[in-house]
């Protein structure tokens, strides 16, 4: 599962798969969620710079060099930072900024919905491979990976990609955030359809 890089002034943003270090380097940046919203600095909404405090830490990649790694919020949301939807902030961030929130959402929401096995209903385990991104079930050894979206199986190769955009006219770096964006608001579409449905069915089957 793969975001973009996006090359040129903006800060680029690499994903990776890893083991987090034990002691994070020196400007490594802590991405925190509250649930599915990602904790932001206030006014103007910013990522923070600071460390804050998360659990069960995934290494999402770089960004603009540095290390970043992404978690669940330990606590309250901190003074002077709020939790925002992706949707909400995709004209706010840089877009490396926001493509590697977007990617720390996506890892984290796996981790969360993939704790326990679809086949057999035991608990799962991180992969002992800290090179693959998997979750492997501690009864019958079934592995679940993050689920890979058409719209996300997208590499921008600096030199290329940017000449052709000159010659064409068309920004790709835009073209790839709004296939992100999209992919997100038809995630939340389906999710409001699947509860819709299930609602009705409750109501049927009041007797």
């Amino acid at each position: 599962m793969s975001l973009p890089v996006f090359p040129g002034p903006t800060p680029a943003f690499a994903p990776a798969i890893g083991a987090v270090p034990a002691t994070l380097p020196p400007g490594a940046r802590v991405l925190a969620f509250d649930g599915a919203f990602v904790v932001v600095r206030d006014a103007p909404a910013a990522l923070p710079d600071e460390a804050l405090p998360i659990t069960t830490p995934h290494l999402i990649g770089t960004l603009d060099g540095a290390l970043v790694v992404a978690g669940a919020l330990q606590g309250e949301v901190p003074e002077g930072h709020r939790a925002m939807d992706l949707r909400g902030l995709a004209s706010a961030l840089p877009a490396a900024h926001w493509a590697a929130a977007a990617y720390a959402a996506q890892v984290l929401h796996w981790d969360r919905t993939n704790r326990f096995c679809g086949a057999c209903g035991r608990p799962t385990v991180p992969a002992a491979d800290p090179a693959k991104r998997a979750k492997v079930c501690e009864g019958c050894g079934h592995e679940v990976y993050p689920r890979v979206s058409p719209c996300t199986i997208t590499a921008i190769h600096d030199g290329a990609l940017t000449a052709r955009s000159e010659l064409s006219g068309v920004n790709f770096d835009a073209e790839a955030i709004d296939l992100v964006r999209f992919q997100q608001a038809y995630q939340a579409s389906s999710r409001v359809v699947q509860v819709a449905r299930e609602t009705f069915q409750s109501i049927l089957e009041i007797r």
